[in-house]
């Protein structure tokens, strides 16, 4: 422990290991490994490398450090190395990787996990934006019932129940609209009941 300023300080030492100096070790077979860390310890950054490295990697027997071995083959090489080319590269290893590989199984629930939220955030907004829409026709069918009521009230004194009631029970504005109309220019409330009905016909 080293003190400074009457304060006590744990000290740690570590071995530090220079890629580029193990390159051969690596290629040996010496380090396999690192092999997926070949491209960065290598001055030449070329698909030459990565075969290099996805060879020592296949001779791993156990399918899942191979395969999560190959996905960080891959990961490191795309930072030098055009996607589509390595993507040839490891065309016959995808299945293995998709089935196998943690990385790969972590990506892939990682973008299920955004699927999902981004899926549940836009059917919230939606449903929000379906309830505005379904409020606001709600309001304006209730403001042309009411409107209708005071047209014929106005002009014929009380309305019976019979035509409050079929006329609450009718919920579409392509009825309610023309009601109102007819009912500023209608003769009396039979003729009333009865272009109601045929309105309601129609629909």
């Amino acid at each position: 422990m080293a003190r400074f300023g009457g304060r006590g300080y744990n000290a740690f030492s570590y071995r530090v290991i220079k890629l580029w100096d193990h390159v051969e070790d690596i290629v040996r077979g010496d380090l396999r490994a690192l092999a997926p860390l070949l491209i960065l310890a290598s001055e030449e950054r070329s698909i030459e490398v990565v075969e290099i490295a996805k060879e020592l990697i296949s001779q791993e027997k156990d399918i899942k450090r191979r395969a999560d071995a190959l996905s960080v083959t891959m990961m490191v090489a795309e930072r030098y190395l055009d996607r589509d080319v390595l993507l040839r590269l490891f065309r016959g290893d995808l299945a293995m990787l998709v089935k196998e590989s943690s990385f790969v199984q972590d990506w892939i629930n990682e973008g299920r996990r955004r699927g999902l939220a981004e899926g549940i955030k836009k059917g919230v907004e939606q449903g929000i934006e379906k309830g505005i829409e379904k409020g606001i026709e709600k309001g304006e069918i209730l403001a042309l019932q009411n409107a209708i009521l005071d047209v014929l009230e106005e002009r014929f004194g009380p309305v019976g129940e019979d035509v409050k009631e079929q006329l609450r029970a009718i919920n579409k504005l392509g009825v309610l609209r023309p009601l109102l109309r007819k009912g500023i220019r209608v003769g009396g409330l039979d003729d009333f009941r009865r272009e109601m009905k045929r309105l309601q016909s129609l629909q």
